[in-house]
């Protein structure tokens, strides 16, 4: 079981990373299916399809989409600010289905917790 206190809230540059992994593993798995149909003379046309896939992978923030894999990930980038010898293994080792709900909730800021923003605060003025 993972202590939700060594769980800090995602940053950009988390996010970010989770990203660039997922668009990696992508990535290695189209070219190893590229590889399987053509051997080493990958064509020019496959590569230009593999680079248009890889630029098509929505954000995170466009699906809305978390599943345990990414949930595994972005603790792993969390957890090991407090622990940094911890592996992606380790956690996913360590995590509990029913629990990955409190996990999302402890990543990720809750409204209450975000920064006004500049508008926000302009039209609460105003309203005085």
């Amino acid at each position: 079981m993972l202590d939700l206190k060594k769980i800090k809230k995602l940053t950009v540059g988390d996010i970010a990373a989770y990203e660039r992994h997922v668009k990696e593993e992508k990535k290695r798995e189209l070219i190893a299916l590229t590889k399987e149909l053509y051997g080493d003379k990958i064509p020019d046309d496959a590569v230009v399809k593999i680079e248009r896939e890889l630029r098509s992978i929505p954000s995170i923030f466009e699906t809305g989409d978390v599943d345990a894999e990414a949930v595994q990930y972005l603790l792993w980038l969390s957890y090991k600010k407090a622990d940094p010898d911890i592996t992606l293994q380790q956690i996913g080792d360590n995590m509990d289905a029913e629990n990955l709900q409190a996990y999302i909730e402890q990543l990720l800021p809750q409204p209450e917790e975000l920064p006004e923003s500049e508008t926000k605060k302009k039209k609460a003025k105003k309203k005085k």
